[in-house]
């Protein structure tokens, strides 16, 4: 099979060091940020938002951008156990080192299933495929987490009796990365995006996203003041995420599961919504498995109904040759 950044339209990036170097960037951002919600010395975050940065980033440009996962994820871990010392320089090293194995055989792990089950066909398109994806997330999300727990206990940052909370917070937030993430980044490349639809449906597609936005706000930033701020709301933008799924497909879906993912993270964060309160890594890793749970449903939804408007277009293609195919056969006849 070849790779995709030799061939097709992918090919953006012409040099492999150069697209290691910004992978690196990127994964080291989007680490330091997600690493600010880590549970105290562990490096283990119920937010990790990098894998499926990883992940997109090998399917669309091939899997020799891998060292710049394993770069971006080693200064990340690297940086933060410097900041907060656990142990001499040399085990420092040696559990970021190993932390960034675990992360960058994730993303191998989850890029050489894909592209052996799937071959270089669109991932959410249909039913099938989406299944395929999530069973690849969550077990290239199980490498990363294993790795990194037992990189954790052996270099004596925590004691094996966490190592079990740490994993789980570990993969469940890799999962939901791999679930939000990945979708959009993949969906959304330019040179694998239709054709541009018309005037009238970006008007809808638009008009969704605010509907969406807005139910997210109403639910987890407290929009609503006083007591009503913390209802158990979450169910709210539901409606309009299956709205958008049905109407507008994979593509949008994911721009507004990232909505819905990004605003609820930030009112649990700042103490609002119906996931707020207590204990912080608590009610984050609450937060994550509700956004993992809407984010399968969604991608599910929206292949369903990309698949039933395909099938409907191919029934009436078929209709339409057959007409052709009568019309041909009697004016021979005649």
């Amino acid at each position: 099979m070849s790779d995709p950044v030799a061939t097709g339209p992918t090919r953006l990036i012409q040099r492999p060091l150069l697209g290691c170097v910004v992978l690196a960037i990127l994964y080291f951002a989007f680490a330091r940020l997600a690493l600010v919600l880590a549970f105290e010395q562990t490096n283990a975050s119920p937010v990790w938002p990098p894998s499926g940065l990883a992940l997109a980033a090998l399917l669309l440009f091939g899997r020799r951008l891998w060292p710049g996962v394993a770069a971006g994820a080693f200064l990340a871990n690297l940086v933060v156990f410097l900041e907060n010392p656990q142990g001499s320089l040399t085990s420092i090293v040696a559990v970021s080192a190993a932390m960034a194995l675990g992360n960058t055989l994730e993303a191998g792990v989850g890029y050489h299933l894909l592209r052996r089950w799937l071959g270089e066909r669109p991932i959410f398109d249909r039913l099938p495929d989406v299944f395929t994806f999530c069973g690849v997330a969550l077990l290239g999300c199980a490498v990363a987490a294993s790795v990194g727990a037992a990189a954790l206990g052996l270099g004596g940052v925590i004691g094996w009796d966490l190592a079990g909370r740490v994993w789980f917070t570990w993969w469940l937030g890799d999962v939901t990365g791999m679930l939000v993430l990945t979708p959009l980044l993949v969906s959304w490349w330019p040179s694998l995006m239709p054709r541009a639809p018309g005037f009238r449906h970006v008007m809808e597609r638009g008009l969704l996203q605010i509907a969406v936005l807005h139910a997210a706000g109403f639910s987890f930033l407290g929009w609503l003041h006083g007591e009503s701020a913390n209802y158990p709301m979450a169910y709210l933008p539901l409606p309009f995420l299956c709205w958008v799924a049905f109407r507008c497909g994979p593509r949008d879906n994911s721009l507004a599961v990232l909505l819905t993912a990004v605003l609820a993270t930030w009112g649990t964060v700042t103490g609002v919504g119906p996931f707020a309160g207590g204990n912080l890594d608590q009610a984050l890793l609450m937060l994550q498995i509700f956004i993992g749970v809407i984010s399968v449903t969604m991608m599910i939804l929206a292949a369903a109904c990309m698949e039933r408007a395909q099938g409907a277009a191919d029934i009436e293609q078929l209709n339409e040759n057959l007409e052709a195919q009568v019309e041909n056969r009697t004016a021979t006849l005649r």
